[in-house]
């Protein structure tokens, strides 16, 4: 027991000493590089390197650009047991010759070294304009921003920044600029807290930024008219295009305005339009040799430009050509109204009379022609008169304008000429159809009857070949008073005419004529035989048979009623009475019309 008490007491007391020992050995760390001269490259890797004795190997490495007024942790609790110690440090861009170093042992920071003198840092990118205080106004001349380099790629990033560096606005990305120069134009961003910002594109770490704050001035602003310049002929009622550009206006819009007296006085062409560079001008009838247009600033008027030389307004001119008097169109065809235009707007409003003018139908509206021969196709309809005129005025002013010099002749296509007035036909009968044509009638044709004054219509033929203007016609028999015929080309149905005036169908006589036996039979008694007969116009569905053997003289039944047939025909099976005679008739008749 005691023995090993004196064991336990040993252990503790060695312990202890070696522990006393080991803390009272002398702590020491000594900076050895950078250690003052050196010239270290800003964006390289460089090596901080340190020897120690007797520390806890935990250790913090800073950076002083200012000979240690303030220092930069490049690291804290960095772990060396090494004697020899070393740090890989990423040495930033920038530009001092006061920069130190200190190693501080991290559980003991009274423990620590620092470079016995200062060294310096070169950075590998820095700005040199605009690097502050500069003023740069838009829309002036370009500006160079310059910069100096060392060991870049050449390739730069360039942005800029309107609030201090908060936020960046790029320039260009990735530019080869092996002279570290860049042509700037300066963009619409007034500002007084600007700064300019180049990176090497292969290496971000190689940036730089202005100094201090430089100045993007707001631009003055510009307003050029581009036309009209002067010596122009505008015609009134014509559309122009008035342009310009323009820069740096506070407003969006314009105002416009025209002068007649060498801008002595101005007339408003429109108080505000927007600021696209282009107006549509409709020219006013205000004829003169002296006159300018004017483009200002909505609301800034002390912004504007003017034509440096005057042009002319003059009145335009119309001439129809034709049908100018005389011409005689036929309905339904296609002619062409020509006239021409000098000095309009291009835009055409085409009217025809058939009362010599006193009133006027439209054929065209905005109807636009580019040239001064201008030219309408018209399809004339079926309207016949020996008045006709043509209107032609400008769309944009109704007081530029002319008509035909005197009367033309719109004359019929197609003229019906039978049945045309008054005629009876009657039903069943037949009765020519006829017509006169112009020229260009395709020759076939559709023709139709009306009972009911032209209301309306059924057809007879449709698409029918004829030549000679002639049918040969089965009237039907639809009795009236109030009858037409009506004729049209097939192939274009404006061609069309009908009977000037009602005729009449009158009805048909109604018809019954025996075909079996017609005489020359001999029938035997008490044998069947067909009594067959035709009929037409009948009233009743029914017929009455007899027979006679006097030659007619008196008649016997042989069915009072039996169906009168149909499509025209009918027929009867009849057996023989015994009554033997050689005077024998057979007779049909309607059943309800006995006569």
């Amino acid at each position: 027991m005691n023995n090993t008490i004196r064991i336990i007491s040993r252990f503790i007391f060695s312990t202890l000493f070696a522990f006393i020992a080991i803390h009272s050995m002398a702590q020491t760390i000594t900076v050895i590089s950078p250690n003052g001269g050196e010239v270290w490259a800003g964006c390289t890797t460089k090596s901080i390197t340190w020897s120690h004795s007797g520390t806890s190997n935990y250790f913090n490495v800073d950076y002083s650009l200012n000979s240690g007024t303030t220092w930069t942790s490049l690291a804290n609790n960095y772990f060396n047991s090494t004697g020899s110690a070393s740090f890989t440090w990423s040495v930033p861009n920038v530009n001092s010759s006061n920069v130190i170093v200190r190693v501080q042992d991290y559980n003991n920071t009274g423990t620590s070294d620092i470079s016995n003198s200062t060294f310096s840092i070169t950075s590998a990118l820095q700005v040199t304009s605009p690097n502050g205080g500069e003023s740069w106004q838009v829309g002036g001349p370009q500006k160079t921003i310059t910069w100096t380099s060392s060991g870049t790629s050449n390739f730069f990033n360039i942005d800029y920044s309107i609030n201090g560096g908060s936020s960046w606005i790029n320039i260009v990305t990735n530019a080869n600029l092996p002279s570290n120069s860049y042509s700037w134009t300066i963009p619409n961003n007034p500002s007084a807290f600007c700064l300019i910002r180049v990176t090497d594109y292969a290496s971000t770490c190689k940036t730089d930024n202005s100094d201090a704050l430089f100045t993007i001035a707001p631009p003055t602003p510009v307003l050029n008219l581009t036309n009209p310049l002067g010596g122009n002929t505008y015609y009134t009622g014509q559309s122009y295009s008035i342009t310009w550009n323009s820069q740096y206006l506070t407003s969006s819009f314009v105002s416009l305005a025209y002068s007649i007296d060498n801008g002595s006085t101005w007339l408003s062409i429109i108080n505000s339009t927007s600021n696209n560079g282009s107006y549509s001008w409709t020219v006013p009838n205000n004829p003169s040799s002296l006159c300018k247009v004017r483009v200002s600033e909505f609301g800034n008027p002390t912004v504007k430009s003017e034509s440096p030389s005057v042009f002319q307004i003059v009145s335009g001119t119309i001439q129809v050509t034709s049908p100018n008097g005389g011409e005689n169109w036929i309905s339904c065809t296609n002619k062409t109204v020509t006239w021409n235009g000098i000095g309009t707007s291009k835009y055409y409003n085409v009217f025809y009379s058939i009362n010599g003018g006193n009133t006027w139908q439209s054929l065209a509206t905005n109807y636009f022609q580019s040239s001064t021969s201008c030219s309408f196709s018209w399809t004339l309809n079926n309207t016949l008169t020996n008045q006709a005129r043509v209107l032609v005025t400008d769309y944009n002013n109704s007081t530029i304008r002319d008509s035909s010099d005197a009367l033309f002749t719109i004359s019929p296509a197609i003229t019906v000429t039978a049945p045309n007035n008054g005629e009876i036909l009657q039903g069943g009968g037949t009765s020519q159809i006829t017509w006169t044509q112009a020229a260009g009638a395709s020759n076939y044709w559709v023709l139709q009857y009306s009972t009911n004054g032209g209301s309306a219509w059924n057809t007879i033929v449709s698409n029918v070949y004829i030549t000679n203007g002639t049918y040969n016609w089965t009237v039907p028999n639809t009795p009236s008073t109030t009858c037409l015929v009506r004729v049209y080309d097939f192939q274009n149905s404006c061609k069309l005419d009908a009977s000037d005036n009602l005729f009449v169908i009158s009805a048909a006589t109604p018809t019954v004529v025996v075909t079996s036996p017609n005489g020359g039979n001999t029938y035997y008694v008490a044998s069947a035989y067909n009594i067959s007969w035709n009929y037409a116009y009948t009233t009743s569905s029914f017929a009455r048979i007899e027979y006679s053997i006097d030659n007619g003289a008196t008649w016997l039944v042989v069915t009072n009623s039996t169906s009168i047939g149909s499509s025209g025909s009918g027929s009867y099976l009849w057996t023989t009475p015994n009554n033997p005679s050689s005077q024998c008739l057979v007779r049909v008749s309607e059943f309800s019309a006995p006569t």
